[in-house]
C-alpha cells in the first residue's frame, strides 16, 4: 500500500518536465547493450539514456523524434527490439530519479511494434 502510495505522489507531483522532449522509450532487446556511435545518434537524433537489465532481460531507453528513427537506430546498431513501450515521464527526471526500477517499470506503455522481433 505504502509503495502505492508513493508511486501515486511522485507522478503526481514531479512528473511535470519540459514540454519539449523527445518522446521517451524504453526497449527490451536480444543482449547486453554497449552503446552506438556518436554519428548515428546524430544522425538519428537518439538519446541513449539508460541501459539496464530486468528480471533477466535486457532493456535500454532512448529519447527519439518518433518511432522511425528508432527503427532506423536498433536497424543500424544491430540490435533485434523484443517489446516496445513508451514513458510518459522522463526517465531520469525528478518524479522517477528516486523510484526503484520495479516501481519505474510501472510508468511504462506498451505500444504494437512493428519492427520488433516475435
Amino acid at each position: 500500500m505504502f509503495e502505492r502510495l508513493f508511486v501515486i505522489t511522485a507522478l503526481t507531483t514531479g512528473l511535470a518536465g519540459p514540454a519539449a522532449i523527445a518522446e521517451q522509450y524504453v526497449v527490451q532487446i536480444n543482449g547486453p547493450f554497449a552503446g552506438s556511435s556518436d554519428g548515428l545518434r546524430s544522425t538519428l537524433r537518439i538519446d541513449e539514456i539508460d541501459a539496464f537489465t530486468y528480471e533477466g532481460k535486457d532493456y535500454v531507453v532512448v529519447g527519439a523524434p518518433t518511432e522511425g528513427y528508432l527503427a532506423a537506430y536498433f536497424l543500424a546498431a544491430s540490435h533485434a527490439p523484443r517489446t516496445l513501450a513508451t514513458l510518459g515521464a522522463d526517465w531520469e527526471g525528478a518524479g522517477l530519479e528516486n523510484l526503484t526500477l520495479n516501481q519505474r517499470m510501472l510508468f511504462l506503455t506498451p505500444v504494437d511494434c512493428e519492427f520488433c522481433a516475435p
